[in-house]
């Protein structure tokens, strides 16, 4: 990966520090994906959806020890809070 930092996070399987970069998927702004310029004529300027790769955070963390998608777990544990399924995405 280019363009990496460490975030000063402990990987949850392996205890190695965790990394992050901006999010490159595709369309993904901020954590959001626009659906307007996507499919201009199925959804209004203000519709959006949350970005799979980064779950809304502008970021993807991972670590470079194991491969545990800190990202994934992360929206994870906030959907466990927030009374959601733990492995809704995968």
């Amino acid at each position: 990966m280019d363009d990496y930092q460490l975030s000063g996070d402990f990987c949850p399987e392996c205890g190695s520090l965790i990394q992050w970069a901006d999010c490159t998927e595709q369309h993904c702004d901020d954590g959001y994906i626009r659906l307007h310029e996507l499919a201009p004529d199925w959804y209004d300027e203000d519709d959006l959806e949350v970005c799979n790769s980064c779950h809304g955070t502008g970021i993807r963390e991972w670590c470079s020890n194991c491969g545990c998608n800190y990202s994934s777990y992360l929206a994870s544990l906030a959907r466990l809070a927030f009374g959601g399924e733990a492995n809704a995405d995968g």
